[in-house]
């Protein structure tokens, strides 16, 4: 499927990991949002984006998701 687009009740997951993935997605505030929508109280989301790649990253987006590091790809955190 398409993560900007999951068949699952509002706030209901408590995790979400979206791990090199982030630079084929077309929609990236589509899939924020969706995200946001997911997100039970308290729970997060990683996203890793490829460190090499030029791409908007998604604390542009929505700048809650933090920066927390880099190694081979670069890794943000949501709490919500």
């Amino acid at each position: 499927g398409y993560g900007e687009c999951i068949p699952l009740r509002d706030r209901i997951v408590n995790s979400i990991y979206v791990f090199t993935t982030w630079n084929n997605i077309d929609d990236k505030q589509a899939l924020i949002e969706e995200i946001k929508r997911l997100l039970a109280p308290g729970g997060y989301a990683i996203v890793s984006t490829i460190a090499k790649a030029v791409d908007i990253e998604p604390n542009i987006i929505e700048p809650r998701f933090k920066y927390i590091g880099v190694f081979i790809d670069r890794f943000y955190i949501l709490k919500n």
